[in-house]
This record gives C-alpha cells, sequence and structure tokens, in this order.
C-alpha cells in the first residue's frame, strides 16, 4: 500500500512539474512576443512622431496662404504663380492617417493585454483609442470639407485644361470675381484655417502623448 502511495505521488510530482515547466515556457514565449511588438511598436510610433512634426511645420508654413486669399481684394495685384500657390494651398487636406498597423495586430493577437506593466498596458490602449481616435476624427473631418469645397470650385470656377493639377485660369475674369464674391467658398476657407489649426494642435498632444508611450516603452 505504500509503495502504491509513493508512485501515485510520484506521478503526480512529474505531471505536476510537466505543467510547470509548460507554464514556464509559455510565460517565456508570451514575454519575448511581448518585447519583440513592444520594439515594432515604438519604431512605428517614432514614424508617427516623423510624420506629425512634419504636418505642423506645412501648417504653419502654409498660413500665410489663407491671409493671402482671404484678404485679396479686386485692387490686388496678380501674380499668377504666387496665386496659385496660394490657392493650391487653401484647398488641399493636410495630413494622413497615420499607421495602426502594429496596434492593430497587437490588439487582434491579444498580445496588448499580456503586457503585464500596468502602465505600459494602460497608456498604449488609451493612446491609440483616445488619443489617435481625436486626431484622425480631424483628418478625415479636413477631408470631407475639402471635397465639398471641390464641388464648389468646379461648379463655379474653370480651370486650365492643360495641366494636371487644379489650376485655375486666372487670365478669367469671373474666376477673380469668383473669388472674391463666393460667400459659401469663402466659408470654407476661413473654416479650413481654423481645422487647420485644431489639427495642429492635435497633433502637438499627439507628440506628447507618444513620447510619453515611447519613454515608458524604454523602460519596459
Amino acid at each position: 500500500m505504500k509503495k502504491y502511495l509513493i508512485e501515485l505521488l510520484v506521478i503526480f510530482v512529474g505531471i505536476s512539474a510537466s505543467f510547470l515547466v509548460d507554464e514556464y515556457r509559455e510565460n517565456i514565449e508570451i514575454d519575448r512576443q511581448v518585447e519583440k511588438s513592444l520594439h515594432s511598436l515604438k519604431a512605428e510610433l517614432n514614424s508617427d512622431l516623423t510624420n506629425l512634426k512634419s504636418l505642423i511645420e506645412n501648417i504653419d508654413s502654409t498660413d500665410k496662404h489663407f491671409s493671402y486669399i482671404l484678404n485679396f481684394s479686386s485692387t490686388s495685384f496678380i501674380d499668377k504663380i504666387v496665386l496659385d500657390k496660394a490657392w493650391q494651398a487653401v484647398t488641399t487636406p493636410r495630413g494622413g492617417k497615420l499607421s495602426l498597423s502594429v496596434y492593430s495586430a497587437m490588439e487582434a493577437s491579444g498580445i496588448i493585454y499580456k503586457i503585464d506593466n500596468d502602465s505600459i498596458r494602460t497608456d498604449i490602449l488609451d493612446l491609440y483609442q483616445n488619443w489617435y481616435e481625436k486626431y484622425h476624427n480631424v483628418i478625415d473631418y479636413d477631408l470631407i470639407h475639402i471635397q465639398k469645397m471641390d464641388d464648389i470650385i468646379l461648379k463655379n470656377f474653370i480651370l486650365l485644361t492643360d495641366n494636371k493639377s487644379w489650376n485655375l485660369d486666372w487670365s478669367i475674369d469671373s474666376n477673380i470675381k469668383e473669388m472674391l464674391s463666393n460667400n459659401e467658398l469663402r466659408n470654407y476657407i476661413a473654416a479650413n484655417r481654423g481645422t487647420k489649426s485644431i489639427m495642429k494642435g492635435r497633433a502637438n498632444k499627439l507628440i506628447e502623448r507618444i513620447q510619453n508611450a515611447i519613454s515608458l516603452i524604454d523602460k519596459f
């Protein structure tokens, strides 16, 4: 009887040890996947930082074009090159959606929920579910309203037919008159300028949040 109990105990210990070893190996593999995913996420976040900083510089450098178009008058000297550049600046969307590929893969695989550091896990989830979402909302808004401006331009202006851009034919007086008198278009341009300001503000906030996330990843 005693021998039988000892054999059972040996079997039990062996099975338990096997489970512990398997669990240990699984935890090591999860840690490896988490570390690899965070490394990829950091690279993507750094790329987003570069794109956001470029966007802010672009918005700052093109704001003068909004002033030029909105303050243009019937007595203004018409420099077609300057006018073309300003017109393109105020009727073109800025920025674009940032990449979500690594985060989406981490979320789909469940890896992000296996990060045992609560601060990092919570910060990453908040970064993408809150701050990225806010930024992408204003990007979408900007594009939608640029498309509405395009409809107004196509209905009321005459474009050059000998190039591949949306340049207007400034030799046609009606184009200048429309630019000055089309209040719906002017309101869109003014609102578009405001949208760019909001976009810049959200980009700056997102940069702060991304830098904080990268700092937490580096300490992991």
